[in-house]
């Protein structure tokens, strides 16, 4: 699979190949993301369940507002995870523990760009 980056630089389009030209600036990850709608949860609730899923290996965890049918406000609730085997159980039984909801929504396979980084120890 090859992948084509397109530069307008002056009426000019010049392409260059991310997978080799930009591989030592970020890496390429392929994700989960699990979504659960609540229209009957406590903002305390919802907390608590992001804590568990952030604990259990979550890359990231987040609420949205949405607006449910017969306009009942109400909220999104979105667990991305690193796709290993296995994984997939592990955040779904924590969100039917820990949340009303009675379905969710799987999306595989999502990719996602982050930069190289490390942690630093520093004494001050």
């Amino acid at each position: 699979k090859e992948r084509k980056l397109q530069i307008n630089d002056q009426n000019r389009t010049t392409p260059i190949d991310i997978d080799t030209a930009q591989a030592d600036k970020w890496k390429i990850d392929k994700l989960t993301l699990l979504q659960a709608n609540l229209d009957d949860i406590t903002a305390e609730a919802l907390s608590f369940a992001m804590d568990i899923l952030f604990k259990n290996g979550a890359v990231d965890a987040w609420v949205e507002p949405i607006v449910m049918k017969k306009g009942r406000s109400a909220h999104q609730l979105n667990c991305l995870f690193h796709s290993k085997p296995g994984t997939d159980g592990i955040f779904m039984e924590i969100i039917f523990r820990h949340t009303t909801t009675l379905g969710i929504r799987i999306q595989r396979d999502i990719e996602r760009a982050s930069l190289h980084r490390k942690m630093v120890h520093v004494n001050t």
